[in-house]
């Protein structure tokens, strides 16, 4: 069976990360679940039609922790510095249960990040430089 990856991205940018995600996914064959946009996360309709959300903060941490616990490891792309919630998965996912991270740091003050660095199994500036490596070591982890 196919393995699946969390992939954490950041609220302000979810529609590029969401071509992104399906960029890799195609080149990849890789599984990446985005929470905004593949499983439970019914309010992100509301949160793009410029409504409030309706959902508490214990639901969606904990509706994205389980996928994190339950996924193989993480893919993070991370473009922007004002995001808790990518560095909050990402930490507790490689942390607390020893998941594989792949950050894509699109941003270079967060590519060369101490915490970034310290938490990330692979680090990449670009997704072309993920998937070239995928496609060159990193098939192994699909």
């Amino acid at each position: 069976m196919k393995r699946h990856y969390y992939y954490t991205n950041q609220t302000c940018h979810r529609h590029k990360a969401r071509e992104i995600e399906l960029r890799i996914e195609k080149e990849t064959g890789l599984r990446l679940e985005n929470p905004f946009y593949d499983g439970d996360h019914k309010e992100i309709a509301d949160l793009d039609a410029g409504r409030p959300i309706k959902i508490s903060a214990d639901e969606i941490v904990g509706m994205d922790l389980r996928k994190v616990r339950d996924a193989d490891g993480i893919v993070a792309l991370l473009s922007s510095v004002r995001n808790i919630g990518s560095a909050m998965e990402i930490a507790i996912g490689a942390y607390a249960w020893g998941k594989p991270v792949y950050v894509i740091a699109t941003n270079k003050k967060l590519y060369d990040h101490p915490w970034v660095i310290y938490f990330a199994t692979r680090r990449f500036r670009t997704p072309s430089e993920f998937i070239k490596w995928y496609h060159k070591e990193g098939y192994s982890i699909g």
